[in-house]
């Protein structure tokens, strides 16, 4: 392919690519597989959007600080809105926290409590650093979110900034659902994008939602939603906080 033909594509993958976001993600039928397809592998090309990352990556850029910022006070905005959401939703007597970094989360709900928190991420680096100030009721996995099986069902499964990464994030959430108690909730943190609402929107057709919350910041916005087995009531709350996370 020639230069011109390859600045054509990149300059054309975008608004193709929020198109394919808005209109044909989670469908069946062979232009949504095929616009699939190639919205994948445009966006892996050029590391555009959320594509998944190997675990030498996540190791390397938590060994440099790159999350650090995940430290900051203008974080807690949206850890404190999923330990919140947590509480409310579920007994919270166990907690599953996918995508779990270096232990933040955890930190927020120790002083809920809970009976039993168990943490995955794909870093062993982050997991390293978690375990640094693990309780005896804490427990933190080095795994592929996945394919990770835990063998239990927990009160509140929480996919912290990670469902965006997979590969096939619809049937992923539809796992992590069954592994909640029947009175349990799926929770779920994401950077705001075409990717991220699409997601959501298909997940919201597909099972009612408990709950959804907004948050924003200068630099952006998350979106949570929480899912639970029955009917739920809907709420939405904006919230400005002084800064958000760059897209991953």
């Amino acid at each position: 392919m020639s230069s011109l033909s390859r600045k054509i594509v990149r300059r054309a993958g975008s608004p193709l690519a929020r198109l394919y976001y808005r209109f044909l993600f989670g469908g069946d039928s062979g232009l949504a597989r095929a616009c699939g397809r190639w919205v994948t592998a445009w966006e892996a090309s050029g590391s555009r959007g959320d594509v998944p990352v190997d675990a030498g990556t996540w190791d390397d850029q938590y060994r440099s600080g790159h999350w650090s910022f995940l430290h900051d006070p203008s974080e807690l905005a949206r850890y404190g809105a999923l330990a919140a959401s947590s509480q409310r939703l579920t007994p919270a007597r166990t907690i599953l926290d996918v995508g779990c970094g270096e232990g933040i989360l955890r930190e927020l709900l120790r002083d809920r409590g809970y009976q039993r928190y168990v943490g995955v991420d794909l870093s062993s680096v982050a997991i390293e650093a978690a375990r640094r100030s693990a309780a005896p009721e804490d427990s933190f996995v080095v795994a592929d979110a996945e394919t990770y099986a835990p063998g239990e069902t927990f009160d509140a499964v929480v996919l912290n900034e990670c469902l965006y990464y997979f590969h096939d994030p619809l049937e992923q959430a539809e796992r992590y659902m069954r592994m909640t108690t029947p009175e349990g909730a799926l929770i779920i943190s994401m950077f705001e994008s075409p990717r991220t609402r699409a997601i959501l929107r298909v997940l919201e057709r597909r099972r009612p939602r408990a709950e959804r919350v907004r948050l924003e910041g200068h630099a952006g916005a998350w979106l949570l939603a929480a899912f639970q087995h029955g009917e739920g009531a809907t709420l939405q709350l904006t919230s400005d906080s002084p800064t958000a996370p760059t897209p991953r």
